[in-house]
């Protein structure tokens, strides 16, 4: 009987499109043996690994839309680069990566 509500839930999960959730189902069954949260505890941990999983999706297909070259991070910026262009140019500088004019008394981000 619980092997048919197990296959009953599974299904109508996917047809909620809850995939993410559909698949760890077991996982989380298993972890929620182990730790006994209450109904709703249990509901909100379904519902944050579903809500991460389709953010990471998103996240995923807009890079993939948007064609860039190659993914950069925050700690891949070169800030150093960056400020000896802003000191090269004259009173209104253009920055390459960013696309925007700026002022001549805005500075440059410091190197840390």
């Amino acid at each position: 009987m619980s092997e048919l509500i197990h296959a009953r839930v599974v299904d109508r999960l996917q047809r909620l499109y809850l995939g993410h959730v559909a698949q760890r189902l077991d996982a989380l069954l298993s972890t929620a043996a182990r730790d006994e949260p209450t109904y709703l505890d249990f509901l909100d941990r379904l519902l944050e690994e579903e809500v991460a999983s389709k953010q990471r999706k998103r996240v995923a297909m807009g890079i993939q839309i948007a064609h860039f070259p190659a993914v950069k991070t925050l700690e891949d910026f070169d800030y150093v680069q960056r400020r000896v262009m802003w000191s090269r140019t004259g009173a209104r500088r253009r920055t390459a990566s960013v696309g925007f004019w700026a002022p001549h008394n805005v500075r440059a981000p410091q190197a840390t």
